[in-house]
This record gives C-alpha cells, sequence and structure tokens, in this order.
C-alpha cells in the first residue's frame, strides 16, 4: 500500500466537532476561509489532513511511510490494518469506516538488473496506452480511473531526498503499482469502498491478483 486518500463525514462522528479537536492532533495547523466557511489543514506524521465542518480528509501520501518512515517496504494486511489503528488514535477519529477516495496498491522487487532493463520486456496491455519514460513505464486508460506503473524504486528516492534503509542501498529495486485513481464504488462493484476494507483479506487479495 502507498499512497491513499480517505474521507470522514460528519454524520458518520455526529460527537465530533472537527474544527474543534482536530487542530489538537496535527502539526503544520493552518485556518482557513473561503466562500463555503472556515476550513482548517494540517499533518499527521507525512499525511496531510484538511478538515471543515462536514468533513475530514486524510492522506494524499504515503500510508506505508507513515507506518514504517519510508515508502520502500511491502505493506502486508496486518501492517495495513496496524497503519489504520496508528492514524485512528492518533486523530481520535474512527477512520476505519471513512471512504477511500483513491489509493496506490504495489510491491517492490529486488532484481538482479536494473529495473529499466526490464521495461522493453514489458509489451502491451488491452485498452490502455503504454509510455515509456527514464525512470518508469506507464500504462493509462482514456477515463484514468486506473493505472498500472512500473519504476525504479531508488531513483525516485533519491530524486525526492528520500531516507533509503541500509538493508536497500546496493540492491536494484522494480516498483510495481496499480493506481486507482477516481470511481473506486463502480470499479469494485459496491456502494462504496471503507478504510476497513484495505485490510480484509478477500479485498486485498483481489486487488493483488488484478495485476501481480
Amino acid at each position: 500500500m502507498d499512497k491513499a486518500t480517505f474521507i470522514l463525514h460528519y454524520n458518520q462522528v455526529p460527537n465530533s466537532d472537527f474544527l474543534q479537536e482536530i487542530p489538537e492532533y496535527i502539526t503544520d495547523f493552518e485556518e482557513h476561509r473561503n466562500s463555503r466557511g472556515i476550513y482548517i489543514t494540517g499533518k499527521i506524521g507525512n499525511l496531510f489532513v484538511t478538515a471543515n465542518e462536514f468533513y475530514i480528509t486524510v492522506g494524499r501520501a504515503s500510508l506505508c511511510k507513515y507506518y514504517y518512515s519510508n515508502n520502500i517496504e511491502n505493506m502486508s494486511i496486518i501492517d495495513v490494518k496496524n497503519a489504520i489503528v496508528k492514524l485512528s488514535d492518533e486523530l481520535h477519529l474512527p477512520i476505519d469506516i471513512a471512504t477511500v477516495c483513491k489509493f496506490e496498491y504495489g510491491i517492490t522487487l529486488i532484481t538482479d538488473y536494473s529495473p529499466q532493463d526490464y521495461f522493453p520486456l514489458l509489451g502491451n496491455m488491452p485498452f490502455r496506452s503504454r509510455l515509456e519514460q527514464d525512470y518508469g513505464l506507464y500504462y493509462k486508460e482514456k477515463s484514468n480511473n486506473t493505472q498500472y506503473v512500473c519504476y525504479d524504486k531508488l531513483a525516485e528516492c533519491k530524486r525526492n531526498k528520500e531516507i533509503i534503509p541500509m538493508k536497500f542501498n546496493d540492491v536494484q529495486l522494480l516498483r510495481l503499482e496499480i493506481r486507482y485513481n477516481k470511481n473506486l464504488a463502480k470499479h469494485f462493484n459496491c456502494e462504496r469502498v471503507l478504510v476497513s476494507q484495505l485490510y480484509d483479506p478477500l479485498f486485498f487479495n483481489s486487488v493483488h491478483d488484478e495485476w501481480f
């Protein structure tokens, strides 16, 4: 699991007051005003938080990095659950009942050769355009609901000046990801995708099997 964004509405937690309570739990707190009223922003770890009186959104960053302090590790079902429990505890909210707006699922593979050496060996995918770039290979569909990506994970970490754990310093790392960008309910044929489903074995394995 990598980047993810969740939304929790006030009617799901009627005893909570986002504007009054959330500032106590986040860093980089700022208050803003627009035509719709007051909203606040901040961070919980590396995750971005935005809230108004009606809802709170959390994410737009790596859940793996939030949990492990790096986004190279492969998160297990237990890891994902523990990350959500940690996030719920830190925000004092039941994040497990929030709706998933978007998320990325991926695995990092240690390879014998540079990841770029594998890109030419990966062919086309039905109904998707294939775009090979310096550090990655992208399979995009017109609607952009989902995207399949292969890229050099170490190169990405170095470009972003991320901390790389010592055990990964002298290896080649190929990252394979599927990115669910929008219309998740339609894709998974449900009313909405709940955060708790991200660590449900049936859902987790179905996501894994969709590409890997």
